[in-house]
């Protein structure tokens, strides 16, 4: 018995059979239908693309977020009223998210959801303080952990399409 290859995912197939086991190509369908399901097999495949975009976007945020938590650091530390709690807080999350940036290419879904958790716990540990602070810049953070969030959606599709088509 000889094998051949899926054009729509590269699977090695037994010639025998009439549809891909791993993606279902009619090999025995008509021209069309052929040409149909590779069509919509490359629309899905376009998952990966757009998690991969989804990473490097995270990954900038959470850049911008450590740079962010480094200068608050540099501001406090000029105020004569600075609280040292608030300079190793803003040292910590700032090093956390500088980490994750770096670890999120690893495991996307894992180091986007740690630091969206972290941001949102900060966020909600500020509002009990100073319920103001909730309001400030609340367009930046809604876009923030839009953005992050999306990014979890998005890397858990892919990752679903990767599994289940056996792509890399």
């Amino acid at each position: 018995m000889e094998n051949n290859i899926c054009p729509a995912c590269k699977a090695t197939q037994i010639e025998t059979r009439d549809t891909c086991g791993n993606c279902e190509y009619p090999f025995k369908g008509t021209e069309e239908e052929r040409s149909l399901h590779i069509g919509k097999f490359i629309s899905r495949k376009s998952i990966i693309d757009t998690s991969e975009t989804a990473i490097k976007r995270s990954r900038n945020i959470l850049f911008v977020l450590a740079g962010l938590n480094m200068l608050f650091i540099l501001i406090n530390v000029s105020d004569p009223q600075f609280m040292v709690i608030d300079i190793i807080l803003n040292f910590i999350l700032g090093l956390a998210f500088l980490i994750f940036g770096f670890l999120i290419p690893k495991s996307p879904v894992v180091f986007t959801i740690i630091p969206l958790i972290l941001l949102l716990l900060v966020y909600l540990l500020n509002a009990l303080i100073d319920p103001e602070t909730l309001a400030s810049g609340f367009i930046m953070k809604l876009a923030i952990i839009g953005t992050l969030g999306y990014g979890v959606y998005i890397n858990i599709k892919s990752e679903k399409f990767k599994k289940r088509y056996n792509t890399v």
